[in-house]
């Protein structure tokens, strides 16, 4: 009989926590791996790139402060900035504006998802918003439905209190 086996698949990661690395220890490249769990190939092409060592000998150290710096320099190289009228396309990676205007809302509990489609390519778009921006959005977007996490009331419930069963 044929079996499966059993791979695990490791995602692929390009925003890394700088909040677990400390900023007055020196991290080696095997540390730098362990601990952001990533191959020991990507940190030789950060040093590539940009991110400073102590000095050129092996093993190479680098300051805590400067790992932080440089991860979250290129955390912040991926951010785009969006209007208000514009929605992120996941497809087209970039803000888009939704679809003729229209966006659905779904509320969570300190956030705000703000749905649509992309008038480009017809995928999914979002936007995560504050609670207290819900009155501005919707003069933005044409609000098709809101979407409660925690449903208080629904007008098309119908109960039955009549516990007896017999009627006399």
């Amino acid at each position: 009989m044929y079996k499966k086996k059993n791979k695990k698949v490791k995602m692929f990661r390009r925003n890394h926590n700088a909040k677990i690395i400390k900023q007055k220890q020196t991290y080696s490249t095997e540390e730098i791996c362990n601990l952001l769990k990533i191959h020991a190939q990507t940190v030789g092409t950060w040093y590539k790139s940009s991110l400073k060592r102590i000095d050129n000998k092996q093993p190479y150290l680098v300051f805590g402060q400067d790992l932080i710096d440089f991860i979250k320099v290129k955390n912040n190289k991926r951010k785009r900035k969006s209007e208000a009228n514009e929605m992120f396309c996941f497809k087209c990676q970039k803000p888009r504006k939704s679809k003729d205007n229209i966006a659905c809302i779904k509320i969570y509990d300190c956030k705000v998802n703000l749905i649509g489609n992309c008038e480009i390519c017809n995928t999914k778009i979002n936007k995560v918003i504050s609670p207290q921006k819900i009155d501005e959005y919707k003069k933005i977007f044409r609000i098709q439905v809101i979407h409660d996490k925690n449903l208080l009331e629904c007008g098309n419930t119908c109960t039955n209190t009549n516990t007896t069963t017999n009627p006399n």
